[in-house]
């Protein structure tokens, strides 16, 4: 696959040559990406809620400090936590003050949860 130059005084061969390396590797990632199944996206994961619980958030929550400092081990692991629609909107707007840290989205059906996955 050859990548067209804009100007041929923009690159040397060897500049050319790196250039359409990269864009084979990505058009080869993005055929990977296309022939990755469904149920690995995080839609498809949130989408496999357990019968009876469709209708509430669940997310996993950690308390305080996640990691320890100095060694960087887990000291906090998350905890799963369901809401209603009621519970979910006042805990969203508080969960911050309260210390409580969201590590994963396990199922969003108001599609509001999965950005406020901390990093």
């Amino acid at each position: 696959m050859q990548v067209k130059k804009a100007n041929e005084k923009a690159f040397t061969k060897e500049q050319q040559n790196r250039l359409n390396e990269v864009t084979e590797a990505i058009v080869d990632l993005e055929e990977q990406i296309e022939l990755a199944p469904e149920s690995e996206t995080p839609e498809a994961k949130v989408a496999a809620a357990p019968k009876g619980t469709e209708k509430l958030v669940q997310v996993k929550l950690s308390m305080g400090n996640r990691f320890d400092p100095k060694t960087g081990k887990e000291i906090n692991k998350p905890v799963t936590q369901s809401f209603n629609y009621g519970e979910w909107q006042l805990f969203k707007k508080n969960y911050k003050l309260l210390g409580y840290t969201i590590t994963d989205v396990m199922n969003d059906p108001f599609k509001d949860a999965t950005p406020m996955i901390g990093k």
